[in-house]
């Protein structure tokens, strides 16, 4: 009887193992296929295009000559939008406290950051703090390009303590 048993267990754990990869292939194959059916669903698919006559059933003619439409566009509408945190903030050529300052910003002035800082890191006493910085370059909502200090400018409206003239940020 032993011997009975033994040559059924193979058989049985062979069968049980078919099952298992059987119900895996058959779980797969509708969840595999179901992104491709949609997506052609909705490529193929006529009727559902939007057609610049087919907007309304009667379309109605529109005198347009009294109506002028402009586009307003924000100016640096794709860069970051940031806010001066310290008053009379020194904009510069280049970045660095020895560059010539081509614009100072008033607190809370909204500038854009241009995508750009310098590699290294700058400390400046900031009164109640030694910042320790990297320079960011800006544009200005006058246009003007300049690097400001990174302490001086922050994502939020804020105003930074900063003492009597410690530095020229």
């Amino acid at each position: 009887m032993s011997k009975k048993k033994k040559d059924l267990l193979p058989k049985f754990e062979m069968i049980l193992l078919l099952v298992f990869l059987l119900t895996i292939i058959i779980w797969v194959i509708p969840k595999c296929g179901r992104g491709s059916k949609a997506s052609n669903r909705l490529a193929h698919t006529p009727g559902e295009v939007a057609q610049p006559d087919s907007m309304s059933m009667n379309p109605v003619a529109q005198d347009t000559s009294r109506h002028l439409v402009t586009e307003v566009q924000p100016q640096f509408s794709e860069h970051t939008k940031l806010y001066v945190t310290i008053d009379g903030l020194n904009v510069r050529t280049k970045p660095g406290l020895n560059s010539s300052i081509i614009d100072r910003l008033p607190l809370g002035e909204e500038v854009f950051f241009m995508d750009e800082v310098s590699d290294s890191t700058q400390q400046i006493n900031l009164g109640d703090r030694i910042a320790n910085e990297p320079w960011i370059k800006i544009k200005t909502p006058k246009g003007r390009t300049g690097w400001v200090y990174g302490a001086g400018v922050n994502y939020y409206k804020k105003k930074v303590k900063v003492s009597a003239k410690p530095a020229e940020q």
